[in-house]
């Protein structure tokens, strides 16, 4: 429950993509003030989706668990292709690059 302000960069990024300008209301207000947003370099995910963060080889034992558990509350847009999560045990961020999602299915 102590996490949700951890949200609130994603929250005002898609808030300022779906907002259009106002001196040009041809482009979003994120267009307008930092350019185009390239979901290529900067994947989106919904906030709180379960994710699985891996572990890279120098930082676990050889038979320990390749990826912990934990749930994604953003992009971390200093990074290429990285998202941040927050990992089930301890209650840290992490920012990773290799991440695998798995989206709630449809209908609930």
């Amino acid at each position: 429950m102590h996490h949700w302000c951890k949200l609130i960069p994603q929250a005002t990024m898609t808030l300022n993509m779906l907002r259009p300008c106002r001196q040009n209301p041809a482009l979003s207000a994120w267009e307008a003030l930092f350019g185009a947003f390239s979901f290529d370099a900067t994947p989106l995910a919904p906030p709180g989706t379960l994710t699985f963060v891996h572990e890279k080889p120098t930082k676990r034992a050889s038979w320990a668990a390749r990826a912990t558990q934990g749930w994604y509350v953003g992009p971390a847009p200093n990074h290429y292709h990285c998202s941040i999560s927050v990992v089930a045990f301890p209650q840290i961020r992490r920012s990773s690059h290799t991440t695998a999602t798995r989206h709630p299915p449809h209908g609930y």
